[in-house]
């Protein structure tokens, strides 16, 4: 059995439900109970230790999110790391207090998805002065304590989106100019910023493209009705967005404004966004989005999880950890488990699609060790992709 702590989330496939949370939408109704175990897992075959690891999400709400947890908590369940997980619910106050509910109960780790990279350093302190070691997946936080980041390039990913928004404006055009709505994330997170600020960096290089860069933060809604509201002022030559909740309130205005057109249709408006999901692959596949550059988020937690537990095997000796600047190829790390083929039919890590990884030194944080990831750009002609995580999730158990 895998363990949930104080989760209120219904799952679903993250669709068009108007959430405002996150990338994803808060789910709730959680006060993240005392942070310990409604269950878990018996350790599998990973080994003679089973340690209790916390994981204190960003949200739950949201299929990215759902995904992203349930990869985790399925290596986890193989691979002797029992994972109880809280809703972060887009609170950095109730983050430190699940924090610091986990520090209580006597986990041997934490792993966080941070809502606010500042605000997080209290507690990551907290559980340290504990001898409990802190991992950062996904988002991160401001200090190099942390024994690893893992996540996704996220600057790398605004700049593919700005160099694709240049290339298709000037297959368009003969030359890369037009006016350009940008739907942002928010900027008190490191994420929304590295997106925003790397897409802008791209952009500006040419003066003949005007960007409209709107702040939508998190919500589906609130960028729906400024999609909308854009869009009666004036339709764009192409859009960038940031995010899945932003991509999906802008589908909506797109509707509703009779602007939703497949590619090659007259009247349809270039897209290139950041993040997949279930109603956005197919989308893609349909012809309706021209890109998505994507997260191989099933990889975020195992990779987190894979040198925790050797971190902790070792007795919290560094030298168990990657070091900055090593590089990891195909072949040269196994992330496996049978979990996901029993919830959804198919080996979610089959393809490795998290390679190459390389270990970095955080381009913020001053000495902390980043793993990267590399981002997936989905098309019209492999949008379907089983191993793309919101294609599978379609076929997993809600948290």
């Amino acid at each position: 059995m895998i363990g949930l702590a104080g989760c209120g989330g219904d799952g679903g496939d993250g669709g068009d439900s108007g959430s405002d949370g996150g990338d994803g939408g808060s789910s709730g109704g959680s006060d993240g109970g005392d942070g310990g175990s409604s269950g878990g897992s018996d350790g599998g075959d990973g080994g003679d230790s089973t340690y209790d690891v916390g994981y204190v999400s960003f949200s739950l709400n949201l299929s990215l999110f759902q995904a992203y947890t349930l990869a985790g908590q399925w290596w986890g369940a193989d691979n002797g790391m029992n994972v109880n997980v809280t809703d972060g619910e887009l609170d950095a106050t109730k983050q430190a207090r699940d924090i610091q509910n986990f520090i209580n109960s006597g986990v041997d780790a934490i792993m966080v998805t941070p809502a606010d990279s500042d605000a997080i350093v209290d507690p990551i302190e907290d559980a340290l002065a504990e001898n409990i070691p802190v991992f950062t997946t996904d988002a991160t936080a401001a200090t190099d304590k942390v024994g690893m980041y893992t996540g996704f390039d996220n600057q790398f990913a605004g700049q593919r989106v700005g160099e694709n928004t240049v290339n298709v404006l000037e297959e368009e055009y003969g030359e890369p100019r037009g006016q350009v709505l940008e739907l942002t994330l928010q900027q008190t997170s490191q994420i929304g910023v590295d997106r925003h600020e790397s897409f802008l960096e791209v952009v500006n290089e040419y003066p003949d493209i005007e960007v409209n860069s709107l702040n939508v933060g998190n919500s589906q809604e609130e960028s729906a009705t400024k999609t909308f509201n854009a869009l009666q002022r004036g339709v764009p030559d192409l859009i960038a967005t940031h995010g899945l909740n932003p991509m999906l309130g802008a589908v909506n205005a797109l509707q509703r404004s009779n602007n939703w057109y497949k590619i090659g249709e007259e009247g349809h408006i270039p897209i290139s966004t950041i993040d997949g999901g279930p109603d956005l692959n197919q989308f893609v596949a349909d012809g309706f989005i021209d890109a998505i550059f994507d997260q191989p988020i099933q990889f975020f937690q195992p990779i987190a999880l894979k040198f925790m537990k050797d971190y902790l095997d070792a007795d919290q000796d560094e030298s168990a950890l990657p070091s900055i600047g090593e590089t990891y190829n195909e072949g040269d790390l196994d992330i496996s488990g049978q979990t996901p083929q029993e919830e959804v039919g198919i080996d979610i890590w089959k393809e490795p699609l998290w390679a190459p990884g390389e270990v970095r030194e955080h381009p913020v944080f001053d000495g902390q060790r980043w793993w990267r990831l590399p981002a997936v750009q989905l098309t019209p002609e492999n949008a379907g992709n089983p191993y793309y995580w919101g294609n599978w999730i379609r076929d997993a158990p809600s948290l």
